[in-house]
């Protein structure tokens, strides 16, 4: 089930540095580094975790896929990568939103990926792309937490 998903996900023939605003979105798998940020839905409780690893990458449909490396929501997880799959492209270059509600991720288990439980889906995702700046920003609620990240492209 990893090798078909990977396949999916990185069959993608552009580059968004070669993009025009004429062009179809297209985008190559590129790495962001930046800090994770998670605050509970009820309460005070909040954390924030540095050098963390995001890389986005395209299916063949043309949905963007999120891949969180080294994800954790409070500092008791265990580390663990996490996709978000499916994620509907909006704008032009070189600023798009990334967006999706009510997605099921999948998490990492040896060379497997795995769908998570209906109880820990992804919702109200947004997410701003600039490709210029290499900037990548994301919001989503997931297990009774707000989840933020900030990152920059690693070039």
């Amino acid at each position: 089930m990893f090798r078909k998903f990977l396949l999916l996900a990185t069959a993608v023939l552009a580059c968004t540095a070669c993009q025009t605003e004429d062009e179809p979105f297209s985008y190559d798998q590129v790495g962001y580094t930046g800090t994770l940020t998670v605050r509970a839905l009820a309460g005070d409780t909040h954390y924030e975790f540095s050098d963390r690893n995001f890389d986005l990458t395209q299916d063949s449909d043309g949905k963007i896929v999120l891949w969180m490396y080294d994800t954790q929501f409070v500092p008791m997880m265990p580390r663990m990568t996490m996709v978000v799959p499916g994620l509907a492209v909006e704008g032009s270059s070189p600023r798009f939103a990334l967006r999706g509600d009510a997605i099921i991720p999948y998490y990492r288990d040896g060379e497997d990926l795995l769908p998570m439980d209906a109880s820990r889906r992804i919702d109200d995702f947004e997410a701003e792309l600039d490709t210029q700046e290499g900037s990548l920003a994301v919001t989503f609620v997931c297990m009774g937490f707000r989840v933020g990240y900030a990152g920059t492209q690693i070039k």
